[in-house]
């Protein structure tokens, strides 16, 4: 489980990351420049509930993940950030 939550907290940032730079890319349309940093704040609140559930999970000797995410999945995901970064 520690993987996982640890992966996601990697996810969650680079999210909060992408959204936050692609603001900057659109200062002629504040609206929509302020609804990708209302994105960023999103996925920094998940980040944040990530952190929150790893620190929890240090004190617990074993938890299994209910979820298993295969490289495949996992790179799907990773993709998109690779490419805007």
């Amino acid at each position: 489980m520690e993987d996982l939550v640890n992966w996601l907290i990697g996810i969650e940032d680079s999210a909060a990351q992408a959204y936050f730079n692609a603001s900057k890319l659109f200062p002629e349309d504040p609206e929509f420049s302020e609804f990708l940093r209302s994105l960023s704040k999103d996925e920094i609140g998940h980040y944040n509930a990530m952190c929150v559930a790893k620190a929890h999970l240090k004190d617990i000797e074993d938890y299994p993940a209910a979820v298993v995410l295969d490289p495949e999945t996992k790179w799907d995901i990773e993709a998109p950030f690779h490419e805007l970064s």
